[in-house]
């Protein structure tokens, strides 16, 4: 788990698909604030649509988009 918290960190988000439960997904997003010097951060948790396969990449890039797009709102 250790492991995983510092992936996410590296690369400033981190995405699980039916881990916890089957048909659920979460999306962490973390972004620097240097104004603040503080880490804002927002989980999106939605429910699946399907869990065969990979989750399309293109719609994760979408989600980390609106992911980062909603935090820097909420703390501005």
């Amino acid at each position: 788990m250790l492991q995983r918290l510092s992936l996410g960190r590296g690369q400033g988000c981190d995405f699980n698909r039916n881990e916890t439960r089957s048909g659920y997904s979460a999306l962490a997003t973390a972004l620097a604030d240097s104004e603040r010097s503080e880490q804002i951060g927002l989980c999106l948790s939605f429910v699946n649509a399907g869990d065969k396969g990979a989750f399309p990449t293109d719609k994760l890039a979408g989600l980390q988009f609106a992911t980062r797009m909603i935090a820097q709102r909420i703390y501005q």
